[in-house]
């Protein structure tokens, strides 16, 4: 994962669109990715997308990492 990224999920709606979700340390962080990394090659490949943002004042996990 890159630095500062908490958490990423990812996956085919029933609608036929994909949908992510990222949990952030801060916004700040996921904005220089998404602006370095993740808008270049999806503009490069016409994919059209949509950010929502939310603050996330919670975050539980069940697993072993």
């Amino acid at each position: 994962t890159p630095p500062r990224m908490i958490f990423h999920a990812a996956g085919e709606q029933e609608d036929g669109y994909w949908r992510a979700v990222e949990v952030w340390e801060r916004l700040e962080d996921w904005e220089n990715f998404f602006n370095e990394k993740y808008s270049p090659t999806l503009r490069a490949r016409q994919i059209t997308f949509t950010v929502t943002h939310f603050p996330v004042h919670n975050f539980l996990h069940c697993w072993n990492v």
